[in-house]
This record gives structure tokens, C-alpha cells and sequence, in this order.
């Protein structure tokens, strides 16, 4: 086995955490692929583990530089077991998330609102929205799907904060990403020994900074939540 192979996971509690972009220029940068969320269509646990044996051990055994994957956390079958797996073989865990999980769960939906429209549209779904494009504009939030929605972001999350603590970790708050994309880059790739250099924008947030913009049932979704025990995040 290569002893200079940099093998890495990214891994984020369920979507919406800024993770496509983050990839997208990782594989830019280190000009080697990486695998989007493989383990969505592999749910059974042994199968889960011949995957993490095949992406991560045999082909460290080739001319890889860096083999590196992004995996959602609720995919994963036995979580314990992946951790004492990327510990053991030195996977660094760049751990992404969004602090403020109603936004993400108000992301998460919208972003599946925006796959079915693209689905229609052009006959694939598509996650992550392009410079230029007008993007899915405002729409109606069902406040009980968006209830459930957050109590799942909210687990995933709690989960996050613990999960692979053992591993070498980078961590990274969505609002580091907002606030300054080169910083984080910088962060990522000094963590995962990338060359930093120039690289494109090519995903852009789907979502519009005033929620106002997009939620056209802003007034009730703002004053529901203000009701639940999810009240500290009223400000959205």
C-alpha cells in the first residue's frame, strides 16, 4: 500500500451544508475524482463495508494521490464501525454542518423542490444551482413537513457533533462558507495537504439570503415556529 496516499471522507448530517461546492473544488484541485454519497443505494450493512474495503483500501494499493468520498451521516448503516475503520486507516474526516438546523431543513426541501423541477424540465434532477440560473423562486412550505424536517436535522446533527471524534478532523460551519469560500478552501486544503491554487465557482446558494424571498408563506412558517420549542431560530 502507498504510505503517501491522502484518503479523506466528507461527511455532513444529512444535505444542505454547503458540501457540493466544497467537493467541487476539491476535485478541481486535487484533479481526482470523488464519489458523491455512493452509500444513498447501498443500504445493507455488509455491502456498506465491502464498499469502504474496495474504495479505501484496494485502490490505496494503485496510483492514487488522494481518494476521498462525501457521505451523508443518516446513510450510514453501523456509524461506529466506519469510524474505528477511518481512525485505523487514517482517513481525515472533514465534518460539515449547518448550525442553524431550520434553515437547513428550509434548504433541504426547497433543494428537493428544485430536483423535481429540473427532473421535468431537463430529465435529471439536479441539486446545486449555477451562476445565472434563476433558481426555484418562492414557493409555499408545508410547516408539518418542515416540523419534521428539522427534528431530522436536528438528530443528525446532535450525532454529527460526536460522530468520528476519534479520526484526524477538520470541522466546517456553513456560515464559514458564507462568510468567506477562500478561507475554507485554504482550511481544507491545508488539512488534507492540497496544493491551494485557482478554481471556478460552479454551485451557488439555491437559497436566497432573506427567507422573505423565499417562502411564500413566510408570515405563518415564522410565526408557528415561534411557537415550537424550535423558537430561537425565529430570526430566519
Amino acid at each position: 500500500m502507498k504510505n503517501d496516499v491522502v484518503k479523506f471522507c466528507i461527511v455532513m448530517p444529512w444535505g444542505r451544508v454547503g458540501s457540493n461546492l466544497v467537493v467541487d473544488i476539491l476535485r478541481q484541485l486535487t484533479r481526482c475524482p470523488i464519489s458523491n454519497e455512493p452509500l444513498n443505494l447501498i443500504r445493507d450493512n455488509d455491502k456498506q463495508k465491502e464498499w469502504y474495503s474496495k474504495e479505501y483500501i484496494l485502490k490505496a494499493s494503485h496510483d492514487y494521490r488522494y481518494i476521498g468520498t462525501k457521505l451523508s451521516l443518516v446513510s450510514i448503516v453501523d456509524k461506529a464501525w466506519f469510524s474505528a475503520r477511518f481512525t485505523w486507516d487514517g482517513v481525515r474526516v472533514v465534518r460539515m454542518r449547518r448550525d442553524n438546523i431550520v434553515k437547513a431543513a428550509l434548504s433541504q426541501i426547497r433543494g428537493e423542490l428544485f430536483a423535481e423541477k429540473t427532473r421535468r424540465e431537463e430529465g435529471r434532477a439536479r441539486w446545486g444551482l449555477h451562476p445565472g440560473e434563476s433558481g426555484l423562486g418562492q414557493v409555499d412550505i408545508s410547516f408539518d413537513l418542515l416540523l419534521k424536517r428539522i427534528q431530522i436535522m436536528e438528530r443528525a446533527h446532535q450525532e454529527l457533533l460526536t460522530a468520528f471524534d476519534g479520526c484526524k478532523l477538520c470541522d466546517i460551519e456553513y456560515t464559514e462558507l458564507a462568510n468567506n469560500i477562500d478561507d475554507v478552501v485554504r482550511k481544507a486544503c491545508n488539512f488534507l495537504e492540497v496544493a491551494y491554487g485557482p478554481y471556478k465557482i460552479r454551485y451557488i446558494k439555491a437559497t436566497p439570503n432573506n427567507l422573505k424571498d423565499a417562502i411564500g408563506n413566510y408570515a405563518e412558517i415564522v410565526s408557528k415556529l415561534a411557537e415550537s420549542r424550535y423558537g430561537e431560530f425565529v430570526e430566519i
